[in-house]
Formats: structure tokens, C-alpha cells, sequence
């Protein structure tokens, strides 16, 4: 018997052999399936049908596992999912694959190592007479994925006629900017990469297809237009001058997740120099460590007499207090420290 933890009310599932309506319930829901189609070195599973409709019921129901089915009549799976493992398509798995995308994403959490043990029965070593199968590139769930390399960077020649280059710094995407995969790669599926290269070529991909994983993010590089991207060599990579905000020295040594919130991928920021530092006060900021040590007429005032509206990046104001003959850099309000 099968062990089954009521927790999990969405258990993904298909029947193999049975045809019944969405409307059927309690005991005429099957109680038991025996799922024998692909029958050869394991004994036929018994698929504990009701068990498991129980604990559908208490999410989506039916549907659920019975996807594509009218409300009507749900067709046995092996009417859409063959056997055949050479008429593989990733968008409609076999009925191999059919059967493990449904179960295991539940049956791993629970039974770990011993998964395929939750609903397999080994045959006998002497009851074996049969060739082992082709492998089932649909049966994408009962593997584990190989590691995916991260490329340093990727550069695209595009027909463009100025800024004909493209170069995606990847590796900074993940690393530095804290991207996960799916950030970027919410238009493609397994087919992309797994369907090889006949059936991806003549795909022709439309601007927009190329543009969105980019400019969701570079909304602000608009006003540059193409060429913030699309350039006559390889760009460098990543500095902080690309932001339009040079770091300065205080800025310059710290790492990015001292300004930028960790745990999620790097935004820009508004520099306004507030939204960080709000604790800058009369008696609490030294202003020596700008260089600038304020003379004993200057260092009473508040920060925001001098730097009008609290803008740091720029030049003091001296016309808060004085005529128009004395400004800054002309006449400093202290003394300059070497």
C-alpha cells in the first residue's frame, strides 16, 4: 500500500484505462486503477484512483490531473499520450513521462530516496526477458537536471546597420545583479534547448520576444535609445558610470547589498542622498570627512541651510544668508582639509 499524506490535496495524477464524467462522486469514482500499459521490468502499479480524488476535492478537483478533458467525459490518458517514446513532443509527454510529471513532484517530497519504490514492485530477475527501453526525453520529471553551465557573457550579431553588437553580460546578471533564471527566461520553455536546432531555426523570433526579458528592468536607459545596447564593439561590462552615478570615495569600497536590499536582483536606486543617510544632523555628521572642516560660524547651521532641499551631489548655497558677492567655491565656510 502506497503511503499517502492527506497534507498534499493537490496529488497530480491520470488514469490510464478508465473513461468516467467529472460529475461522478463517491462510490462511483473508481476505487482502484491498475496502470499496466508500459508494463516490462516492474510489475503493473495499483493506483489508488479514489484515494487520491478525495484529496483532489479538496482543491481543484478533477481537474487537476484530468487537464484537456471536457466536462462531459474525461478520456483514458494513452487516447493523447503514446507509448512510443521516438514520437516524443515536450508539449505533450509520452505516457511514461505523462504519468511521472503527475506523480513524483509529490511522491519525491515524500518518500525521498525510495521514491520509485512509493509505487513500483521490481518483477523477478527470472520473469525479465525484455530490452531495455529508449530513453524518454519527456520523462523530464523522474531525472535529475544536469548542472547549467553560466556563460561569462554571450554576443549577438544583429543585421542592424549601426550597433550592430549586442553583448549580454550573463554571468554579472546572476552574480552581480542577483537574477535568477526565471527572471529572464519567462518566454522559453524545455523545448527551447531539448528540440534541437531543425525545429528552433525557422522559429523567427519577434523584436518584442528579444527586448521584453531586457527592457522590463532598463526602463530608465529609454531616453539612449538603442545603443545602450546595440554598439560597433563588445562592451566592458559593468561599471557604475553606466548608472549616470559615479561612486565617490565613501561609496566606492562598500558592496553593492550595503545601498542595494539583499535577497532580491539589483534595482536602480534614487540617489538622493536622504533615502539613505537620515540621520544627519547638527552634532551628529562630522563634516571634516569631506574635506571640509566648518568654521566655528558654519558648523551650528543645518545641513539643508547650506544644500538646498537636502541635494548633496550639489554645490552649497551660500544665498540662504548672504548677498549675492559671497558663493561657493569662491569663499568656503571653513577650511579645507589636506
Amino acid at each position: 500500500m502506497v503511503r499517502h499524506p492527506l497534507t498534499c490535496f493537490l496529488m497530480m495524477v491520470l488514469l490510464a484505462g478508465t473513461s468516467f464524467t467529472q460529475n461522478q462522486t463517491g462510490p462511483e469514482v473508481p476505487e482502484v486503477v491498475i496502470l499496466d500499459q508500459l508494463e516490462a521490468i516492474f510489475n503493473p502499479v495499483i493506483f489508488q484512483h479514489k484515494l487520491h480524488a478525495d484529496m483532489a476535492t479538496m482543491g481543484k478537483g478533477c481537474e487537476v490531473c484530468h487537464h484537456n478533458s471536457s466536462l462531459e467525459q474525461i478520456p483514458p490518458c494513452r487516447e493523447c499520450h503514446t507509448t512510443d517514446i521516438e514520437e516524443h513532443d515536450l508539449k505533450k509527454p509520452t505516457l511514461n513521462g505523462a504519468y511521472h510529471r503527475q506523480c513524483l513532484n509529490c511522491h519525491k517530497d515524500w518518500e525521498q530516496e525510495q521514491v520509485c519504490e512509493s509505487c513500483h514492485t521490481r518483477k523477478s530477475d527470472q520473469a525479465i526477458d525484455v530490452k531495455m527501453p529508449l530513453p524518454d526525453k519527456t520523462d523530464i520529471i523522474g531525472v535529475d537536471h544536469p548542472e547549467i553551465h553560466v556563460p561569462e557573457k554571450q554576443v549577438f550579431k544583429t543585421g542592424a546597420k549601426e550597433g550592430s553588437l549586442v553583448t549580454f553580460h550573463h554571468e554579472e546578471h546572476v552574480e552581480l545583479y542577483q537574477y535568477d533564471c526565471v527572471d529572464c527566461h519567462h518566454q522559453e520553455s524545455c523545448s527551447t534547448c531539448h528540440e534541437g536546432l531543425k525545429k528552433i531555426a525557422p522559429i523567427q523570433k519577434t523584436l518584442s520576444i528579444h527586448h521584453d526579458p531586457c527592457s522590463s528592468c532598463h526602463e530608465t536607459e529609454k531616453s539612449s535609445g538603442c545603443s545602450h545596447c546595440h554598439m560597433e564593439k563588445e562592451s566592458p561590462g559593468f561599471t557604475h558610470e553606466l548608472t549616470g552615478w559615479s561612486l565617490n570615495r565613501f561609496h566606492e569600497p562598500l558592496e553593492c547589498n550595503a545601498c542595494h536590499p539583499k535577497n532580491k536582483p539589483v534595482q536602480a536606486l534614487d540617489n538622493t542622498c536622504v533615502n539613505c543617510h537620515t540621520n544627519w544632523f547638527v552634532g551628529n555628521f562630522d563634516h571634516a570627512v569631506t574635506g571640509l572642516e566648518l568654521s566655528e560660524s558654519h558648523v551650528y547651521f543645518d545641513c539643508y541651510e547650506c544644500h538646498l532641499e537636502e541635494e548633496y551631489l550639489e554645490p552649497p548655497s551660500c544665498e540662504t544668508c548672504h548677498d549675492d558677492d559671497i558663493y561657493y567655491p569662491d569663499f568656503l565656510p571653513g577650511d579645507r582639509i589636506e
